[in-house]
């Protein structure tokens, strides 16, 4: 991925410095060929030659009394002539030649090199000054301007551009392609990250990715891809769930049911048979059967239709009283505590404990009052309490399988924990204590378990 940023980048980074450096050249060609014919190069010469009558050097060092006057014309600033074209002399390697003749036509000094011949890829100009000495010979100094023309500077082989151009598109290009590397890798991170959450099953995790460009509109097309599949499951566990609904409603009815049917139709056989010493116990037999019967026809047709919202809890909670009222001739009195709405599982295990709890009243107790209290003791603490006056009994003899199923009950609570107090005639006293966990939106599985009413 870096390189292949690094060559695009080379690509277009280098066409725009070769068209900079063009747009440069150009100018400072223009400002160069402007001081040269206002006599730049004459005035040049001429200073020179003056210099030079003033202070003559001896044969030997008159090669370095051009060298000097030479390397003064090319400095930067205050050099050939103020303002013209100094980046064209810098790109050069020798821009400007001096050389001094005698009147022959002799070269006796030379500084720089000199052309020859006239090149049309190159801005030549040479101007000359008479130079007089004291013995009365005339000399001529000869200057020469020779540096590329805009256009042929990169061709020119005593050019430095290209290593200048070379190195800066390459250092240009490897902190665009590293800026650009960590801004795409950022976001393939993004990407990646969310499609592992999905590959673990995790399909509420997003991307998030709202530009514009290719990658903007993929991560938009990922994440509605991750919603249509999170509706296709969520569609397909209800439906799986609804079909397993409908078969233990099925089973149900056609052995539990049949069976409970079947066992009312021999305790009235019974009943006919026997004389009046059994005539109570298949009475109260025969009322088991009947509930037993109603309860698996509430649970059959409960599998069998679609849920539907539940009632308030503390609605279901005086409900199932009165229902304990009418079949068991109890006298409730409830005390409820306002409060939020537990969760489904945890409203129908609580609703479980106080089915299981009136039970043994009315089996056990041989009384018919019961108080039921539902009791906020702060910070979402909460307890349900069932008590009697009855005949209670000895806990040390072990618990039955009622107070065996509400220990289970109660292990399936949040912080749930299960108090048994009883004595012999002086009635018992069943408290859970529970974490109440508030009812969240979206759809809740309800605990559809049964428990047959059990001994203590």
């Amino acid at each position: 991925m870096a390189a292949k940023l690094v060559l695009l980048h080379l690509l277009w980074i280098i066409p725009a410095l070769a068209l900079a450096d063009y747009w440069v050249l150009q100018r400072e060609a223009a400002i160069l060929e402007q001081a040269l014919a206002d006599g730049a190069l004459n005035q040049a010469s001429s200073r020179i030659a003056d210099d030079l009558i003033q202070d003559w050097p001896d044969q030997r060092a008159l090669a370095l009394g051009l060298d000097r006057h030479r390397l003064l014309l090319e400095r930067a600033r205050g050099g050939f002539a103020p303002g013209t074209g100094h980046v064209l002399l810098e790109l050069s390697e020798e821009p400007l030649g001096l050389r001094l003749l005698d009147g022959a036509g002799a070269e006796l000094a030379r500084s720089g090199h000199f052309y020859s011949e006239a090149d049309e890829q190159r801005l030549s100009a040479t101007s000359r000054a008479s130079l007089p000495t004291s013995d009365g010979r005339q000399m001529t100094l000869e200057l020469q301007l020779d540096v590329p023309r805009p256009g042929f500077s990169l061709l020119y082989s005593g050019s430095f551009e290209w290593r200048v151009l070379l190195s800066a598109g390459v250092l240009l290009a490897l902190a665009g392609s590293a800026l650009l590397s960590l801004y795409l890798v950022r976001r393939l991170n993004a990407i990646s990250k969310a499609v592992a959450a999905w590959r673990r099953g995790d399909l509420d995790q997003r991307i998030d990715e709202r530009r514009g460009d290719e990658l903007g509109r993929l991560s938009v097309e990922l994440d509605a891809m991750a919603a249509d599949l999170s509706h296709l499951l969520d569609d397909r566990a209800r439906l799986g769930a609804l079909q397993e609904r409908h078969r233990v409603a099925r089973d149900l009815h056609d052995t539990a049911k049949q069976k409970a049917f079947a066992l009312g139709l021999q305790i009235a056989a019974v009943k006919r048979s026997l004389g009046p010493q059994g005539h109570d116990a298949l009475e109260e037999a025969d009322r088991l059967c009947a509930e037993l019967r109603t309860e698996l026809a509430e649970v059959v047709d409960a599998f069998r239709s679609e849920p539907v919202p539940l009632q308030p809890f503390r609605s279901r909670l005086d409900m199932r009283a009165r229902r304990w009222q009418m079949s068991a001739g109890l006298r409730i009195k409830l005390r409820l505590d306002p409060g939020p709405e537990p969760e489904a599982a945890v409203a129908e295990q609580l609703l479980r404990v106080l089915d299981e709890s009136l039970a043994n009243v009315a089996r056990h107790a041989r009384v018919n009052q019961a108080q039921v209290l539902l009791q906020d003791r702060g910070n979402g603490h909460w307890l349900l309490e069932v008590s009697d006056q009855g005949i209670g009994f000895d806990p040390r003899y072990g618990a039955g399988t009622g107070l065996t199923h509400l220990a289970e009950r109660a292990d399936c609570l949040p912080q749930g924990r299960l108090q048994v107090r009883s004595a012999r005639n002086r009635g018992t006293r069943i408290r859970l204590h529970f974490l109440l966990v508030e009812e969240t939106q979206g759809e809740l599985a309800s605990d559809t378990a049964w428990s047959g009413s059990g001994n203590r």
